[in-house]
Formats: C-alpha cells, structure tokens, sequence
C-alpha cells in the first residue's frame, strides 16, 4: 500500500465538549420582574412586621415649690391629666403629666407595647423667696426589683415613700441637703450636690458670696431600651404606670430648708421622653 502524506489539522481554538454534561440557558430578569418581585416582598413583611412610630411624651411644670426633706418626680408616668401631688410623711410625690403626643391615634393608643428609647430633662432650680441658703442633693434613679417587696412603692400610683434610716440618710449629721440612698432600692444613673443661695443673704465671706448663684440648670439625658407592655389592655392614657419597678425612672431631690418658715425655693422642669409605638 503506498504511503501517503497528510495535511496537520490546524487548531481552532474550541475546548473540547464535555460529555455527559447537559447545560442550559436561561433568560436575564428584566427590571420589570425585579421590581415586581420586590414589591412582593415588602408586602410579606409589611403583613409579618409593622414598622413603629417615634412619639414624644412631654411634662412640664414651673415653680414648684420645694417645701419637704425630699421631693421625687414620677419619670414614668403616661397619664393624659393634670399634675398631681401625694403628700407622704416626709416627702411627696409629684405624678406629671402635660402634652402627650404619643397616643394622637387610636391604634397608638389601643398598643400593646412601646419601646422607651431615652429621656431629656432640664431643670431649673431658683430661690423664690426663700431668704436662706438651701443645700441639695439630687439623683436620678430607676428601681430594682426589690423594691416591690416593700411598702416603698406603690404599683398602682407609682408614687414612692422614702423612709429615714432606710431608704436615704444623711452624709453629714443632719443635714438632709447632704444625702446618701439606699443602693439596694436604687439604681443610680446620675447625682449632683449644689447649693442654692438668695444674693441679699448674709454670707461670711465675699469668697461666699462670689460662689453662691441665686439659680442653678441642669441637663439630663438617659438612654433607656425598655420594652414596656400594658398589662391591663387598657389605653396608655388612663395608665398611671407601667407597673415594672425596674422600668421606673424617678429624680429625688433631698433639701435642708425650713418647711416651717412658709419660706420655699422653685424647681420647674421639662421632660421629653423618646417612645416607639407598635400595633
């Protein structure tokens, strides 16, 4: 058999197939179905989650008068009346209540929870027509748990009755202006000691007298994260309180002034409380 001379095959520059190995092509999604795809989605979470409404709770009172060893102001409350004060044997316990912007809707206030996101508080104490000097201390407190176990804490008002000895006593004999609290009863975010003197009283020194301020403003700002619930259905507006003592807030202020002298200094507040509302 004659030989025979073939051309080389050049190559092309294809990858050899795969057997056995089956592909197939798809159409790219148009914009039209991604769009369409996501509005299904945002209605599934729309149905499974509904997103919650920020409201501001507000109180404010001016020229309130300091007559008593403590005063403690409810930071808790959401009810819609008027302010309100229980007189208790040493002290008194101030409920405030004012705007109330959070429950503008009857689904926000048919909720079954918020969300307490944080507080603002501005106080301005000033003399009044107190003549003498008046040394105070004042706190911001939320309660433990243990505090429900007492007579401190009553669960349908909110209202707190402090007990010398027990739940404060003073750091310097008896000066009540001076003060130091129980830690088993309080958790305490945040403490200031001052005093508040009127200009025309008689002082010892011009030092003294260069110190003492007739007024004095503070700022207060807390973070909160409570989850808060209604435990009774009812609105958020006939609520005095949450009634879960490790989500109340109070300010106690402690004083040495002179009940007796019909002579008394000013504190006025604004507090603004940060609440989301969920359905």
């Amino acid at each position: 058999m004659p030989f025979r001379r073939y051309a080389r095959r050049r190559a092309t520059g294809r990858k050899p197939l795969r057997r056995g190995i089956r592909t197939t092509r798809t159409a790219k999604p148009s914009g039209a179905n991604m769009a369409r795809l996501q509005k299904q989605v945002n209605r599934i979470a729309r149905a499974v989650r509904k997103v919650p409404q920020t409201h501001y709770v507000t109180y404010s009172k001016s020229d309130l008068a300091m007559g008593r060893q403590y005063m403690a102001i409810n930071l808790s409350n959401y009810s819609t009346g008027g302010n309100s004060q229980t007189v208790q044997t040493y002290g008194y316990t101030y409920r405030p209540a004012g705007a109330l912007t959070f429950g503008s809707t009857t689904a926000d206030l048919e909720s079954n929870r918020i969300y307490d996101k944080s507080m603002t508080i501005q106080l301005k104490f000033s003399c009044g027509n107190e003549l003498s000097n008046v040394n105070y201390t004042m706190f911001l407190v939320s309660l433990k748990d243990s505090a429900n176990d007492g007579d401190m804490w009553d669960p349908t008002t909110g209202d707190l009755e402090l007990v010398p000895g027990t739940h404060y006593t003073p750091s310097v004999s008896s000066t009540l202006g001076q003060v130091m609290i129980n830690r088993k009863c309080f958790n305490i975010h945040y403490y200031k000691r001052f005093t508040i003197g009127n200009n025309g009283s008689a002082l010892t020194s011009a030092t003294a007298r260069g110190q003492l301020l007739s007024e004095r403003i503070f700022t207060l700002k807390k973070k909160l994260g409570n989850w808060i619930y209604n435990p009774t259905g009812d609105v958020w507006g006939n609520m005095a309180t949450a009634r879960d003592p490790s989500k109340q807030y109070y300010l106690l202020i402690f004083n040495d002034d002179n009940a007796g002298d019909l002579e008394y200094q000013n504190v006025a507040y604004n507090i603004v409380r940060s609440v989301s509302v969920y359905e």
